[in-house]
Parts: structure tokens; C-alpha cells; sequence
């Protein structure tokens, strides 16, 4: 159970479907939890229990304690919820997790479970495919010739074959490739047919899901097609006009937007693409040329921006990086500032990656070397050479 208590009388566990407390006997009689009536004081901090006072059990050690020393949850075998910890067991990293007695209970391997910091986790085997999921996936052929995108949090995975790969094929087999969206079980939630596309010559570019769960499309020719996860076509929208024959040469999204790369050195900005209607924008000035091409490319998603606009780095062949933002307002000035670098990073960028929380960036220079930055470019958190030319991926 997720939380008990012992009112010196026995000990009560919460039934959740009720979020009452009742008598659970079982742990009373079981003998490896604390006497209930000669707990008088906490075993941490020796905090007096009074007949108000509930005294909480740690679901390792056992020990009675009151409810500041027992705010900790670890997830334990045989439990589906994270269990009652007290301090002592929640930040001894060193202590052998589960205790011997708890390993033989649940025939658990101690090697099984490993150590991050003071926290101890497991893998946990929840389920198997079900054997027509296994068959329907398998029919698909080697997974590693598929683009593979994933929503965050355990959402659907959308998938479809690499068409820079080389594909076997007999003498009654179609190049035209599908579309294929799974949930995180490996159950089959829609195919989209690709061949209107594959016939046009549209190249994907690449995929992505928005903060609405839906899959988003983007063209080499500008166009973005989204799908829900059923495969239904949700928008359509292009970055720039049919006519101006430009090409897409790299692209970064977050939930709600994406910035597109284009091949004349411009960038095509659109905002709220879970709308009816996204917002889309040119920033014809973005630092970079032909002389100084860019390297590379991230962006840091608005909501970590004061102007609530995205901010796009290209790294350029300069060793340097160049931060371009469009003005809030249509009388405002796009921003371009570069960064000069030259004094901390003495190759070219070849890869940007943006903390989660929008606070720090790592970048990666074509000499192996791999510097922290904070976003706000004032302090330098560390620097080392990875010894590897290769580019991560």
C-alpha cells in the first residue's frame, strides 16, 4: 500500500478506492514491522508521538517513524506504487537495495539492480507483445530501415522506410512506401499510404509530434502535412510559396513550432502549428553566407525566451555562433547577434543540444571537443576534448 499509519493499536493501510484508512492485520501480525505500542518516539529524529501523531512505516527498514522523515518513495519489488521510504533508506546509496530478506521473499538477483547517484532502479519487464502485434510489426521487415519517431512520454511512435536506404525488393514489390503509427504497445494505430507523395517526388524531410499529439510532416519543398494518431489529416500549411523554389536543408522543432534551414540561407519560422491557422514568418537576415555558411542549427523553445519568440543558433564555419530571433512586432527588427566565439571554441560547431530546461547548451566542435555553455552565454560551465572527431548523432 502507498502510505500507512500506526495508531498504536495495530497498523492501518489507505485503501485507495475509498482513500480511507482500515486495519491491515496482515502487516500487524506479520512481525517484520516495529512493536505498534512500544514506538513512542520517531527512530530518526526522535519526534514524541502523541495520540494525534501518526507513526509511518518504512517499507525497508521497517522502523516506525513520523511523517518529515518518511516524505521519500522508492519503487520496491512486488509493488506496483512507490513505497514509503524513510530518509536513511531514500539517500543511503551505499545500502544493498532490496535487504537480503526482502531478495529471497520476491526470488529477486541483487545484480539486477544498479545505482545512479544515490538512487537505485530496475528494469522492469511490465508485459509481452501480444503475438498478433509481434506478427504485424515483424511483417514490416528490419525496424533499422525506418525513420523512427517517437511522442514524448510514452506516446505513440510513428514510423516509415528510409528511402536513402536500399530496399530488396521482387519482381512484384512497390516502392511506394506507409506510413505507419504504434502506440507504445506495439499496437497498429493507423497506416497512411505515401505514394501520393513517393509519385511527386516530395521528400520527407523529416517528422516530429506536437504538444497536441499530432504528427507533423515536413517537406523538402516547404509543405507541412499533420495526422492524429489514427491517421487523419489534421492541417496543411507551407513555410514559403510554391513558386519560389526553395529547398529546406535542415530543420528543428518543439512542441509548437518548427524553424526551417532554407537553401538561400534564409529561415522559415511557424508558430502555433497545433492551430487552425499557424503563424508563419521569413527572417531573410540570418548572419550566415555562402563565405560563411552555417554548420549546424538548434532552437530554444519560446517559453524559455523573454520575447516569447524562439531563438535560433546556427553555428557557422567561423568557429562562432550566431543567435537569430524575429521581432515581436512587425514594426521591430528581426535580431541577429553573433556571439563571437572565436576565443572558446576553436573549431567549427557541428552539433548544438539544448538542455530540457532551457538553461544550459552543449556544444560539440569538429576537433572533439565538448563545451557547456548556459544559454545566456555569460558563464561557461566546462569544456573537455572527447577525443572523437565524430559528430554525435
Amino acid at each position: 500500500p502507498p502510505a500507512s499509519i500506526d495508531d498504536g493499536g495495530g497498523i492501518y493501510t489507505m485503501d485507495t478506492s475509498t482513500n480511507t484508512f482500515r486495519p491491515d492485520m496482515k502487516r500487524t501480525q506479520s512481525g517484520k514491522f516495529n512493536n505498534p505500542g512500544s514506538e513512542k518516539h520517531c527512530n530518526l529524529c526522535l519526534f514524541h508521538f502523541t495520540f494525534l501523531d501518526r507513526r509511518h512505516h518504512c517499507r525497508m527498514c521497517h522502523r516506525a517513524v513520523c511523517n518529515a522523515c518518511s516524505r521519500d518513495r522508492l519503487f520496491m519489488p512486488g509493488a506496483s506504487t512507490a513505497q514509503r521510504a524513510c530518509t536513511d533508506c531514500a539517500s543511503d546509496g551505499n545500502k544493498p537495495f532490496p535487504p537480503p530478506e526482502m531478495t529471497a521473499q520476491y526470488d529477486m538477483d541483487p545484480s539486477e539492480w544498479h545505482a545512479l547517484g544515490k538512487a537505485q532502479y530496475q528494469k522492469h519487464r511490465l508485459f509481452e507483445m501480444a503475438p498478433s502485434w509481434k506478427e504485424e510489426v515483424a511483417s514490416l521487415g528490419d525496424l533499422k530501415e525506418f525513420l523512427v519517431v517517437p511522442a514524448q512520454f510514452g506516446g505513440p511512435i510513428a514510423m516509415i522506410r528510409d528511402p536513402s536506404r536500399l530496399v530488396k525488393m521482387d519482381s512484384k514489390g512497390s516502392l511506394s512506401r506507409t506510413l505507419y503509427i504504434f502506440n507504445a504497445c506495439g499496437a497498429k494505430l493507423a497506416s497512411i499510404s505515401f505514394s501520393s507523395y513517393d509519385t511527386k517526388k516530395k521528400t520527407l524531410f523529416g517528422m516530429f509530434w506536437t504538444d497536441e499529439m499530432r504528427l507533423m510532416c515536413v517537406f523538402d519543398d516547404g509543405d507541412c502535412v499533420s495526422y492524429s494518431i489514427m491517421g487523419s489529416v489534421e492541417t496543411s500549411f507551407a513555410l514559403f510559396p510554391a513558386d519560389a523554389r526553395f529547398k529546406v536543408i535542415s530543420f528543428e522543432s518543439w512542441g509548437g513550432g518548427l524553424v526551417a534551414l532554407l537553401d538561400n540561407f534564409m529561415i522559415a519560422q511557424a508558430l502555433d502549428i497545433d492551430s487552425v491557422k499557424p503563424r508563419v514568418h521569413c527572417i531573410t537576415d540570418t548572419g550566415v553566407s555562402p563565405t560563411n555558411p552555417p554548420t549546424c542549427m538548434a532552437v530554444l523553445d519560446p517559453r524559455f525566451v523573454k520575447s516569447g519568440m524562439p531563438e535560433i543558433f546556427l553555428g557557422t564555419s567561423s568557429n562562432s555562433l550566431v543567435i537569430v530571433s524575429k521581432g515581436v512586432s512587425s514594426g521591430e527588427p528581426n535580431k541577429v547577434m553573433d556571439m563571437q566565439l572565436q576565443s572558446s571554441i576553436k573549431a567549427p560547431i557541428s552539433k548544438i543540444a539544448i538542455a530540457p530546461n532551457g538553461t544550459f547548451m552543449a556544444v560539440f566542435s569538429q576537433d572533439g571537443t565538448l563545451t557547456v555553455l548556459n544559454t545566456t552565454f555569460d558563464k561557461k560551465i566546462l569544456a573537455f576534448d572527447t577525443q572523437s572527431k565524430a559528430s554525435p548523432a
